[in-house]
């Protein structure tokens, strides 16, 4: 890989670009991820290497002949990570830590940076869910987070990047300031706006950002974009088949039906399909959830009409 940077770094210079003029606005590639390429201490993924090769205006396999598909099995495992939701299922977490032990022994060393850092997002996940260590969300954030602010269109690493910021702000002891709130609400613009036209294959993910909004914007007592935002999760999981996150969908249509319509009748049938689809996809776990978090609902409910 030291020779492969040497050549790209050689080949830039020779055309006397600097590397802020080489990256441009950085929506592709930034420096510091030049940098790294250049010093052989990460391998560009495709999608990096054919925006080299633009740049210093040859064909990409001229570049990196030797580039290597990533392993299938490598691929399988990190799909089980990013595609399993445990919510709070012990068997589920420790299998997730088996599959980080397998990826990070076999596979990790050489991965290209992007692959990498899909690694080190979920492994983030799981520090702010289990031990709600953030630590490693701000460092993910300080490295890339500008770099997405400038897009208009997301690619799979720049939702799970995103969604990490909108994990934090989702937290109950995040208080959101007005900074975070005005990125907030251009970046829901922006996912709303990509939300259907977004690859079926990864659509888990605008699935996953979707959800996350829904718990913002309660978070900030603005229910006026809740039901685009539903439409648009029922017509995603609809379309790509996808049922594992129905019961919580139905779970933010009842609390949406409760505290916003005041509609009980509504709301009780949500919960009822909730429970149907965390039986269907045979989760007995995530079933008694849905039942406290019912029956939780339904007190501040009648506590509201009370009042």
């Amino acid at each position: 890989m030291l020779e492969f940077g040497k050549k790209i770094k050689e080949l830039r210079l020779s055309k006397k670009m600097s590397r802020p003029e080489f990256c441009g606005d950085e929506s592709e590639l930034s420096v510091r991820q030049l940098i790294r390429i250049e010093n052989g201490e990460s391998r560009p993924t495709l999608a990096k290497l054919t925006y080299i090769a633009d740049r210093l205006g040859i064909e990409d396999y001229k570049l990196m002949p030797d580039y290597k598909e990533l392993d299938k099995e490598y691929l399988e495992l990190k799909y089980f990570l990013m595609r399993t939701p445990t919510y709070g299922d012990e068997n589920l977490s420790k299998k997730k830590e088996l599959v980080f032990d397998q990826i990070f022994e076999k596979y990790y060393v050489d991965l290209p940076e992007e692959e990498k850092l899909i690694i080190d997002i979920l492994q983030a996940y799981v520090d702010f869910y289990q031990w709600n260590d953030d630590s490693n969300i701000q460092l993910i954030l300080q490295d890339y987070f500008e770099q997405i602010q400038l897009k208009v269109n997301y690619t799979v690493n720049d939702l799970l990047i995103i969604n990490l910021f909108l994990l934090r702000l989702v937290h109950d002891d995040t208080v959101i300031d007005a900074r975070e709130k005005r990125i907030f609400l251009e970046l829901a613009a922006k996912i709303l706006e990509q939300a259907e036209k977004f690859d079926i294959d990864n659509s888990f993910l605008m699935r996953d950002s979707l959800l996350l909004l829904l718990g913002i914007f309660e978070k900030l007592d603005d229910y006026g974009q809740f039901e685009e935002i539903l439409c648009k999760l029922n017509s995603i999981t609809s379309k790509s088949y996808d049922y594992q996150k129905k019961p919580i969908i139905r779970a933010w249509e009842w609390r949406f039906a409760l505290f916003s319509k005041g509609d009980y009748l509504e709301a009780e049938r949500y919960f009822q399909e909730a429970k149907l689809f965390a039986k269907t996809i045979d989760n007995a776990y995530l079933l008694e959830q849905l039942e406290k978090q019912w029956e939780s609902d339904l007190e501040d409910f009648f506590k509201k009409k009370q009042n």
